[in-house]
C-alpha cells in the first residue's frame, strides 16, 4: 500500500487486534458489520480503509471521517497515523459509543467523537471549514457525499470516496484518481476532490 516501516511497527499491529477485539466485544450486541468474522473484517473493511492512506498527503492532516460506522476508514488510519487529528461522525447512538469506547480501549490521541448527522455538525462552532481531508467509505451517492463534505473543508482541502469502476462518474470535476483493489484483487479507485478557493 505505499506505508513505509513505521506504520507495521509491533505497537500498531497490537493497536489493530485489540481494534478487532473491541470490535468482536461489541459485535455480539450491537450490529457493527454484516461479517461476524475476525478476518474477514481485516480483509474487508481494515483493508479497504488503509487504501485511503494513497491519498493522505502533507506533514500532518486535520481528517474527518463522516458516517464513521464501525470506525471504518478512520480508525484503521488513525492506529497507522497516531499523530493525525482526526474526528469520527456517526449518527447511531450505540455505534458512537463503541467508537468512544475504542478510543478509550486503544488510548488514541487526537481523537474526537461525535454522535451527530452532519448537517448538525456543521451549526457547531469550530467545524465548518476546519479540515484537510474528508473520507467517506459506503455512506452515501457521491453527490451527496461531496455536497454534505465541502463546507468542513479548508481551502485547498480535500474529499476522498473510494468509488467503484463501473458507478457513473460524478459531475464535479476531479483532481485526482487513484487505482486501488480490494484484499481480493477487486479493482475500484480513490475519487478525489479539491475545494478551490473560487
Amino acid at each position: 500500500m505505499g506505508l513505509d516501516a513505521s506504520a507495521q511497527s509491533p505497537d500498531k499491529v497490537e493497536k489493530m487486534l485489540a481494534f478487532l477485539a473491541e470490535w468482536g466485544k461489541w459485535s455480539r450486541k450491537i450490529d457493527l458489520t454484516s461479517e461476524d468474522d475476525p478476518q474477514a473484517v481485516l480483509e474487508k473493511h481494515v483493508f479497504d480503509s488503509l487504501q485511503y492512506a494513497r491519498a493522505l498527503r502533507g506533514r500532518c492532516p486535520e481528517i474527518l471521517d463522516i458516517g464513521s460506522g464501525a470506525g471504518f476508514p478512520g480508525i484503521p488510519l488513525k492506529i497507522i497515523f497516531p499523530d493525525y487529528p482526526m474526528t469520527l461522525v456517526e449518527s447511531r447512538r450505540k455505534r458512537a459509543n463503541f467508537l468512544q469506547a475504542v478510543a478509550r480501549s486503544l488510548a488514541l490521541p487526537r481523537l474526537e467523537v461525535v454522535n451527530a448527522r452532519a448537517e448538525e455538525l456543521l451549526q457547531k462552532e469550530g467545524y465548518a471549514g476546519r479540515f484537510d481531508y474528508i473520507v467517506f467509505k459506503a455512506v452515501a451517492p457521491m453527490a451527496e457525499c461531496l455536497e454534505m463534505g465541502f463546507p468542513f473543508l479548508k481551502t485547498g482541502g480535500r474529499i476522498v470516496i473510494k468509488k467503484e469502476t463501473d458507478t457513473a462518474s460524478p459531475s464535479l470535476p476531479v483532481t485526482e484518481e487513484i487505482p486501488i483493489q480490494s484484499y481480493h484483487g477487486i479493482p475500484s479507485k480513490l475519487m478525489i476532490f479539491e475545494k478551490c478557493s473560487t
